[in-house]
This record gives structure tokens, sequence and C-alpha cells, in this order.
């Protein structure tokens, strides 16, 4: 773990450096959460039987995608910085020079293609499972959701525990804080409705 010293040295390095315009990434990032958004707002209606408004529907998609892109980007480039700022302060204290520095800063993962996968990957769940809970709540037949891992040894035990936690009320949180998954990188998991009794459905209606 490098020290204090180091890690200030790095930081200061990285306060000379352009990462780039991020702000850019954003539309472009936006249209794609949008799209597997509305994906997922069909998928729920289909289940829930429930009608939807297309116009109204891209309406509330494009507007979570914008307000997720925006918060995915900044936190990308923040997190992009703490990396770099690790790596850089492990870099400076082993007395590497300033080529070495450039070299490790240009190699750095925070520029990875497995962790540009990865964050893909979590958004497109996070995308879905956002857009199925919209409709769920708006449906009047879905009571409660429930959470779904893979059923695998790869399941974290935060996700087993949402799972084990059963049914829970729409607008509630699962254990680990979150309403729908993900609940960390690369979570694989999936969010399943639990509808009312008919009865109950119609009296909603």
């Amino acid at each position: 773990m490098p020290d204090d010293i180091s890690y200030a040295r790095a930081r200061a390095v990285l306060s000379l450096v352009d990462l780039g315009e991020w702000e850019v990434l954003i539309d472009p990032i936006a249209e794609e959460l949008a799209m597997i958004y509305a994906s997922g707002m069909a998928g729920a209606a289909g289940l829930a039987e429930y009608d939807i408004d297309l116009d109204q529907a891209n309406e509330q998609a494009a507007e979570w995608a914008r307000e997720r892109a925006a918060e995915l980007v900044q936190g990308i480039e923040e997190n992009t910085r703490e990396m770099l700022a690790d790596e850089t302060a492990t870099a400076i204290e082993s007395g590497a020079s300033v080529d070495e520095l450039a070299e490790e800063i240009a190699s750095s993962t925070g520029f990875s293609a497995d962790r540009a996968a990865m964050i893909a990957r979590t958004e497109t769940i996070r995308s879905l499972n956002q857009g199925e809970l919209r409709i769920y709540k708006d449906s009047g037949v879905v009571e409660m959701v429930e959470w779904m891992t893979a059923g695998d040894d790869l399941v974290s035990e935060d996700c087993q525990e949402n799972e084990d936690e059963g049914p829970i009320a729409l607008g509630e949180d699962f254990p680990s804080g979150d309403d729908a998954p993900p609940a960390h990188p690369n979570c694989r998991c999936a969010l399943a409705p639990v509808f009312a009794p008919a009865e109950e459905a119609e009296e909603e209606g």
C-alpha cells in the first residue's frame, strides 16, 4: 500500500493529466440505456398484461437514462482518477521515471477493455430491471418483487441474502439496500414480480 506522500505526489501528477471530456459520453450512453430500460418496461408490461403508452414509456425511459448516464459518467471519471492515483503512487514509491509514470498511466486498468465490459454488463442489468420495476409499480397488479440469483457458486453473499429475503413490497429495498439488481459490478441477478390476488388487482383497477 503506497504511503501518504507517494499518494499525494500521485494526485499532483494526475492533476496535470487531461483525461478527456467525459461529458461527451453522456448522450451516447443515455441513448443505449434508454433502449434497454424501454425493453425492460415492455417485457414487464407483457408479464403484467399491462397496456403502456409507447410515447410516454419512451419519454420515461429517456428521462431515467439521461439522469443515470450523467451519474455514471461522473462516477467513472472519479473512480478512474482514484484507480490511477493508487497505481501511480505505487510506481512513484518504486522510483519510477517520468516516462515510466506515463506508461503506467496509459496502461492502467482504469482504461482497460475488461473494465469497460464490466461497466456495460452492470449497467445493462440495472437499466433492464429499473424499467421492469417502473411498470410493476404502475401496473396495479404486482404486489411484491423477488430477487432471483443465478443459483450457482458465483453468487455473492449480498445477492444470496437478497434472494433469501423472499418477496418484498414494491418501493422497499432488499437487505443490500438496492430496490432491484444489480447489487454489485457484474451482478447477474434478475427481478421477479409477485402478483396481487385477482380480487385485489380488480379493486386497484
